[in-house]
Parts: structure tokens; C-alpha cells; sequence
């Protein structure tokens, strides 16, 4: 979400991402190796990512929280309760940080909240830009 959490990668995880990128130097098996080693720790996003992981992986790290308060337009924020991919503590964040937030909640709903409770999100939505001033639904 372009902020930081409390969420900590756990140490393990770390660990074995720091082997995979020591191994993948050794010449024949290293790659495959390190796509192995990866392929079992790596989110989904990650791993459909393919060429574009390194720009996923300066953007997932990104801290954008000092910006949040020059954000001036009325802004909605959708989060799922259940999203453990950016979890609701950095909606609530963000929310803090934007002037003019609101923060919607999802109930039951993971990190593709439109795709797990789509009539409620669209919904949320709806309402959102028909309160909107200068905006047509």
C-alpha cells in the first residue's frame, strides 16, 4: 500500500530468500535453485510478477506515508477485513494520513475485496461518487 506496518516478514522466510539469492550465483543449478526456493515463499503476486519483480519489489517497499497529507481530493478507501496480503492496519493508517478519507470496511472480504464481496464493494463505490460533489455516477 506504500506504507510501512508492523507487519515483519518472518525470519525464516527471510532467511531462505537470502539463500536463494546466494545460490542462484552457482553456475548450472543456481537459477533453478533460487526460482525453487522462491516458488515456495514468494506471495502470488510475486510469482506471476516474472520480469516485472524487481519493479513489484521497489514498489511493494516504497514508503509513501510522509505524502499521504498532501492528498486534498475526498478520498474512499475499500479494505478487507481479511486482507493479509496489506492488512487493514495500514487502511487505517492511510485513512489517518489522507485529510479527507473515508475507510470502508469489508467484512469477510481478503485483499481483492472487490472480487470477494463484489456487490458490496460496488455498492460502496456508487454511493461514494453519487456524494461526491462535481461527479456523476
Amino acid at each position: 500500500a506504500g506504507i510501512r506496518t508492523g507487519k515483519n516478514v518472518p525470519p525464516l522466510k527471510t532467511a531462505l530468500a537470502k539463500l536463494a539469492k546466494a545460490v542462484s550465483f552457482v553456475p548450472i543449478i543456481g537459477g533453478a535453485v533460487k526460482e525453487a526456493i522462491y516458488g515456495k515463499i514468494g506471495s502470488a503476486d510475486y510469482l506471476a510478477a516474472g520480469d516485472m519483480r524487481p519493479i513489484l519489489v521497489r514498489v511493494v517497499n516504497e514508503d509513501l506515508e510522509p505524502l499521504l497529507n498532501d492528498i486534498k481530493n475526498e478520498t474512499l478507501l475499500i479494505w478487507g477485513d481479511g486482507d493479509t496480503a496489506t492488512p487493514l492496519e495500514a487502511g487505517r493508517k492511510i485513512n489517518a494520513g489522507i485529510p479527507n478519507s473515508r475507510l470502508e470496511i469489508i467484512e469477510g472480504a481478503g485483499h481483492y475485496a472487490f472480487a470477494d464481496r463484489p456487490e458490496e464493494f460496488y455498492g460502496l463505490l456508487e454511493d461514494f461518487l453519487k456524494s461526491s460533489p462535481g461527479r456523476d455516477a
